[in-house]
């Protein structure tokens, strides 16, 4: 974990000191969005979305990219923000039924 990533943490349990188990509200949505969730999914080698642009990249239906990762830095994307192997995408998506799931590998770039 990086020191930022740590300090954020530190000062979000701080912050819910009140709590019963502040480590774990810290990590617990207080405002949770109905009907969706978070996803978090890592862009494979040879993947189609590799070099592709955020919005090039045929993402499941309504999601919404919140956030790329390289592992030491998060970034909020734009459309124009490339993908690169190995980074791992935050995606907020409707809730599926359970028989589909949005981490399916990505199908390819939109033509």
């Amino acid at each position: 974990m990086t020191r930022t990533v740590q300090s954020i943490e530190q000062g979000a349990v701080a912050a819910d000191f009140g709590a019963d188990d502040p480590s774990l509200a810290a990590h617990r949505s207080s405002t949770p969005l109905t009907g969706y969730e978070i996803v978090e999914l890592t862009i494979a080698p040879g993947s189609a979305a590799v070099g592709g642009r955020v919005d090039q990249v045929a993402w499941p239906p309504d999601c919404l990219v919140v956030a790329v990762s390289d592992g030491s830095e998060l970034v909020a994307p734009g459309g124009d923000t490339v993908l690169h192997a190995g980074e791992r995408v935050t995606l907020l998506t409707p809730r599926t039924p359970a028989e589909t799931d949005p981490r399916q590998p990505i199908l390819g770039i939109k033509g």
